[in-house]
């Protein structure tokens, strides 16, 4: 069974703590709190931001929410490699999860592949693009052609720990986003479906509750469109040449 589980909430947040507290406690499951980064209290970690590779790898410059949510998580990793943990389950406070996912979680531990994340949710409208590569009791283990934008809810090794943060000593984009590009530095990102954690919606995002981005200028707008449709391009490049060299 999954070795530890972990929930990112900011101490603010007492709802949202209590709703995913309520929900673990139903299914019997222990948890530790990971407290969410406001920059607004603790304004010298972003130093950790970048503004050089941001410039060069994305099309916005990030919001202190962003920052924070890539460096709540960072602090996750951080325990699961200091605690020497095999590997965990990471929920943000706004996960909601379903009865199966006792079930899932055993299904993870007995894989046989190597892995460093297995994801349990998706918020995106329309899904991502998958290919089955096998079922084990009842589940499929999917590939992703690109892997969905969300942090909501996975499981993550302590090797995927250690080449996350190995790859992530700036942040330059945003966490999920960047965690799509790390496929192409090694990193192992996988699908269990069907999904047993959905989002939580009627608590809005805490992400963009932190605000720190200047309004939109038409022409800022328009660069960024355009910077948005050439990063989309290279990613498929990087893609059809990653696939290609490794027989996917």
């Amino acid at each position: 069974m999954i070795s530890k589980a972990f929930v990112i909430n900011m101490p603010s947040s007492y709802e949202r703590l209590n709703a995913i507290s309520g929900q673990l406690k139903e299914l019997n499951f222990s948890f530790e709190t990971i407290p969410g980064v406001d920059l607004r209290l603790e304004p010298h970690l972003k130093d950790f931001y970048s503004v050089q590779d941001n410039i060069k790898n994305f099309y916005y410059p990030l919001s202190d929410g962003e920052i924070g949510c890539f460096l709540a998580h960072k602090n996750v990793w951080k325990r699961i490699v200091e605690n020497e943990i095999n590997y965990g389950l990471v929920l943000e406070d706004d996960a909601l999860v379903s009865d199966d996912l006792k079930n899932a979680l055993e299904v993870i531990d007995n894989l046989e592949i190597d892995w460093h994340i297995i994801k349990l949710t998706e918020t995106n409208l329309k899904p991502r693009r998958t290919k089955n590569l096998f079922n084990i009791d009842g589940y499929d283990l999917v590939s992703y052609y690109k892997p969905p934008a969300s942090t909501c809810a996975y499981v993550i090794s302590r090797s995927g720990a250690e080449l996350l943060l190995s790859l992530s000593q700036k942040i330059s984009r945003p966490i999920d986003i960047d965690k799509q590009w790390y496929v192409f530095k090694g990193l192992k990102i996988f699908g269990l479906k069907p999904y047993t954690v959905s989002q939580n919606f009627k608590f809005g995002s805490e992400i963009d509750r932190i605000k720190s981005r200047k309004e939109r200028t038409i022409s800022l707008k328009i660069k960024r469109i355009i910077k948005r449709i050439l990063l989309s391009s290279e990613y498929r490049l990087k893609k059809f040449l990653y696939d290609l060299k490794n027989n996917i």
